[in-house]
């Protein structure tokens, strides 16, 4: 009896320790206003009387039911939980409390027991402790429309087993204002259970006790409990919603809720492109290849991609899904494409190419990542690694005229005229041409012993060629027939094959031509030096010297003729059609044909038995090419050569900022004569773009100041883009007509090599000016948008219209349609032209 007194003393010592406490604690809540807390002193001081008497009453009752051998033998600090805590719900008055009280083994007296919050958000491990201003924030850019996004938060009881109370959750809330009318059903802002499915209002008095690790589980209790936030997207604004815990079991929030705000942010999205260059090495003419683009998010933002610049020539186009976008304009999104944070969309460019040039350019990507206003670039190489194969001649080999029975070679000399390996998988004659031909591979198989002498190389055993490689391969032909007459032409009738070379090059084919004959005859041969594809104003050397006359004898005269070439062209061999190596300007692009005829030394002299004749053509290499032609009628002889022997007419060709006097009356300055931003005869290669190049400049090629032109003006690399296209005035003027009078102008445009636009016969007086129009960069021609040329029409005469509004001849520039903007008495700053008939 004299130890249960002394415990039941003890008991009631801890108990007025508690009226203390309970009593400091009414202080603490009337000076935190600044917290939510709302404590109401006396209701804080009846509940501390009700936890005294309860716990004086509680361990009398252990210690008569026990006694002080079973107290003695307790292992750990026996706790109970306070039944005098508030649990009536969230608000102020009822916020907290609930300490517990344990029996120290070795004191064998009772005291308080503790436990500790340890509040912390997943992933980010942010501590929360409701300090004044606390929260924490939610990224949200990178949830879709409708998404949702749960943020978890746990909670842990950190207090030593030793002295620990069990941390009891009594209620956690959320406090949202909605601001979306469709947030009726579902919030922006909720809060959870630990699992996602249970709202926290329900859960009131079903959270988890949370004790330390190590200490003995019971039922409703466990080492950790969470809750979830959830956000739902329901517009781009913003959302703040507020989250309470009313807890028991601890010191810091015994009498006080634990609060903190929850604030959602943007983020920002952040657009990576993989990869940064695209390279493709090598696509044969004719075939395809593609790579991918993947545009991923690395933000934590919603990706909006608003645009792509294709800025590359026509042989490419992207594909996006099912979507195919042409290249030179840009692929528009509306709406956008949507990429969430931390995903990405592929795309594939595709890549067809015409030829074996090397290209260039870029795709330009416009998101709503801000560090690329601008568009984040992509770099694009086609054909930088070209295998390149070189067979002479060709494409046709001409074996002349060979008596039956007899056998004439030529020798093909094959070179690779590239970088890379040449692999040759194919070198045959085509079935169903005439079987008077054979490759004969003797001698290449010789070097090449997986080679047969019969096929050549094939799939199985390719020939290869290292660089600059090359190999001779001759050719026959054993005529068994003789070549009949043509009735049309009297002209033998040849025989004809074609022969296939397969490579990982491009595909070439070769023509064999031959006749047979009872009597041999002269054999003219043709070859010209620079290929038999130039770009316009090539000088040709045409070379016939290679003729052959039969029996060792010689050639002793030549014919030349011109049999084919484009509308315009006025050329003429130099010096003479009777020269065996004459030369030919092809100063206006298209085809030409020229043939040769010959004579051997016998007597009587012996023609060719058929002419020989070789095609070229003048295709522009630039990506954009401006012809003009002009006839007049007065001028007899439009291919004589000299000073005011024949009418001058200019091409003019004009940069944006170009301008000069409103000579026009437009009410605009005009683009000519503007140095240096006008090429013309003055300024044939003026400056526009970057100093490092000049590719991106006019350049006026040919300059014709006698009749009949042409005259010629490239520019390599317009400088228009999608975003910000460019306009290049076109412009003929009429500058001397030496006396020959009117003249009938004509106008072409090239685009990538093909013409696009002609504008013909357009009659022009002396000093006449013509604004032929504004040509866009970008266009239709070239993959874009839009098309070639903004031709100018004109309601009547601006000038004449200016000066006295009532004239029937006056009118107005740039209308819809009309006669061509033609400006009578159009005067040049420069002297010597034919000024004087508008005095």
């Amino acid at each position: 009896m004299k130890h249960e007194a002394a415990v039941g003393g003890q008991a009631s010592v801890v108990g007025e320790r508690a009226s203390v406490i309970g009593q400091r604690a009414s202080v603490v809540g009337q000076r935190a206003s600044d917290r939510e807390v709302g404590l109401n002193a006396r209701t804080t001081s009846a509940s501390t009387q009700r936890r005294r008497s309860t716990h004086g009453s509680h361990w009398h009752a252990i210690a008569t039911a026990l006694g002080l051998a079973a107290i003695a033998a307790l292992v750990v600090p026996a706790c109970s939980e306070d039944p005098g805590a508030g649990t009536t719900g969230p608000t102020a008055a009822t916020a907290g409390g609930g300490l517990e009280k344990c029996v120290a083994v070795g004191a064998k007296v009772e005291q308080e027991c503790f436990a500790k919050l340890d509040l912390r958000r997943a992933v980010t491990n942010q501590q929360l402790n409701g300090a004044v201003g606390e929260k924490t924030e939610i990224q949200v850019g990178g949830v879709a429309p409708t998404g949702e996004l749960f943020v978890d938060f746990r909670l842990r009881n950190t207090v030593s087993v030793a002295t620990a109370a069990p941390l009891r959750i009594d209620d956690i809330w959320l406090t949202y204002a909605p601001q979306n009318p469709g947030e009726t059903e579902d919030l922006a802002l909720e809060c959870f259970d630990a699992s996602g499915q249970t709202l926290c209002s329900a859960m009131k008095g079903k959270w988890k006790k949370v004790v330390p690790p190590g200490s003995d589980l019971q039922a409703g209790s466990g080492v950790e409990e969470g809750f979830k936030i959830r956000y739902k997207q329901f517009d781009s604004k913003a959302r703040q919603g507020r989250v309470c815990l009313r807890l028991g079991g601890t010191a810091e929030y015994a009498k006080a809720n634990l609060c903190f705000d929850v604030v959602t942010t943007a983020g920002k999205p952040k657009i990576k492109a993989q990869p940064t260059l695209i390279d493709i090495p090598y696509v044969q003419v004719g075939k395809q290849a593609s790579r991918e683009l993947q545009i991923s998010n690395l933000g934590d933002a919603t990706l909006f991609v608003s645009k792509m610049e294709l800025n590359l020539d026509p042989t490419f186009a992207l594909k996006i899904g099912d979507q195919s976008y042409k290249a030179g304009a840009a692929a528009v999104f509306d709406p956008p494409m949507v990429i969430g944070a931390g995903s990405s969309q592929t795309a594939e460019l595709m890549f067809k190419p015409t030829d074996d040039k090397k290209r260039q350019g870029e795709i330009r990507i416009f998101s709503n990542d801000s560090t690329f206003v601008g568009g984040l670039p992509v770099l694009v190489n086609a054909n930088s690694k070209v295998p390149c194969i070189l067979i002479k001649p060709m494409p046709t080999v001409n074996f002349g005229a060979v008596e039956l029975g007899k056998v004439a070679s030529q020798n093909l000399q094959v070179t690779n005229c590239g970088t890379e390996k040449l692999t040759i998988t194919s070198f045959a004659i085509k079935a169903g041409g005439s079987n008077a031909y054979a490759l004969d591979w003797a001698a290449v198989a010789a070097v090449e012993p997986k080679l047969t002498t019969k096929t050549g190389p094939n799939e199985t055993a390719p020939l290869v060629l290292e660089p600059n490689g090359s190999f001779e391969l001759p050719a026959n032909y054993i005529p068994a027939t003789l070549s009949v007459d043509d009735p049309s032409t009297q002209a033998k009738v040849p025989d004809v094959a074609s022969v296939e070379v397969v490579s990982n090059a491009s595909p070439q084919a070769i023509k064999f031509t031959g006749i047979c004959v009872t009597k041999n005859c002269a054999e003219a041969k043709v070859s010209v030096a620079e290929g038999e594809q130039v770009v316009p104003q090539t000088v040709l050397h045409l070379k016939g010297d290679n003729s052959i006359a039969p029996g060792g004898g010689k050639i002793v005269k030549y014919l030349w003729k011109v049999t084919k070439q484009p509308e315009g062209s006025q050329q003429t061999f130099v010096p003479s059609v009777k020269t065996p190596n004459p030369t030919f300007q092809t100063n206006v692009a298209g085809e030409y044909q020229f043939c040769l005829d010959v004579w051997d030394d016998s007597i009587p002299e012996v023609k060719s038995c058929s002419p020989a004749c070789i095609t070229i053509i003048a295709i522009p290499s630039q990506a954009l090419h401006v012809e003009l032609l002009w006839k007049t009628p007065a001028d007899v002889d439009e291919t004589d050569k000299g000073q005011g022997v024949g009418s001058d007419i200019d091409l003019h060709f004009a940069h944006p900022l170009a301008q000069g006097p409103d000579q026009d009356c437009d009410g605009q300055a005009d683009p000519w004569f503007s140095t240096p931003f006008d090429a013309f005869w003055f300024n044939t290669t003026p400056k526009w773009g970057s100093s490092a190049t000049e590719e991106d400049d006019g350049r006026l090629d040919l300059d014709d100041t006698d009749g009949a032109g042409p005259e010629n003006l490239n520019l390599n690399a317009p400088q228009g883009t999608a975003t910000e296209p460019q306009e290049y005035a076109v412009g003929v003027h009429y500058w001397n007509d030496f006396g020959f009078g009117p003249s009938f102008v004509t106008v072409r445009v090239y685009v990538l090599g093909k013409q696009v636009v002609e504008l013909a016969n357009q009659q022009l007086l002396p000093v006449d000016f013509w604004f032929v129009g504004k040509i866009n960069w970008p266009n239709e021609a070239m993959g874009g948008q839009g098309s070639v040329l903004k031709q100018c029409f004109q309601s009547g005469n601006a000038c004449a219209a200016k000066k006295n509004p009532a004239d029937p001849k006056g009118g107005a520039m740039w209308q819809p349609s009309g006669a061509p903007c033609i400006t009578p008495c159009y005067l040049s700053p420069l002297a010597n032209s034919s000024s004087a008939v508008c005095k």
